[in-house]
Formats: structure tokens, sequence, C-alpha cells
């Protein structure tokens, strides 16, 4: 992962920024129904973990120090449909 952040001064308008670049790890879990010949609903859940990252203000805020926290939540809904183009997989379906 990678982040830029800037802060600005809104009373002088010095701005000061930083960058950094971390891993972290991901867990998630999801399911998927298929409901109707080649159509499919699903739902899916991911958090992931980076560490925080923390810098302070230097010139700008000298006393201070910014905290970023990196923990993202997904949730993901779809909606899927197979083409099934050139007999791959399963046979289309018969009528």
């Amino acid at each position: 992962m990678h982040n830029t952040a800037s802060i600005t001064n809104l009373n002088t308008g010095a701005s000061i920024s930083a960058s950094n670049t971390n891993s972290g790890w991901l867990i998630g879990a999801g399911i998927e129904w298929a409901f109707f010949n080649n159509w499919s609903a699903k739902v899916e859940y991911d958090y992931l973990g980076l560490n925080s990252w923390s810098f302070n203000g230097v010139l700008l805020f000298p006393n201070d120090t910014f905290t970023v926290s990196r923990n993202i939540q997904t949730l993901k809904v779809g909606l899927n449909y197979r083409f099934n183009w050139g007999g791959y997989g399963y046979p289309a379906p018969r009528y």
C-alpha cells in the first residue's frame, strides 16, 4: 500500500507532505448463489489491516504528530452472468 498525505495551514497557506509504503494483511469471506441457469449473485466482505502511519509537522506544526489509521473494510455485492462461450465448463442448459 502506498499513501501520500498533505497538511495545509489555512492561516498561512504553508503545506507539508509525506509518503509511506508498507504491506499488511487481508481476511475476507463471501458467498455466491447460482439462482437461474447462467445467473448468480454474490456478497463478499474484506478487511485489510495495515500499520498505522505517523509523521510530525516539522516546520509548520513542530510540536504535533499526525497519525493515519489505514484499516480498510469493504463490502462487495455483485450479479454475474456466465456466457459459456466456447463450451468450456458445464454444458449449456437444454429447454
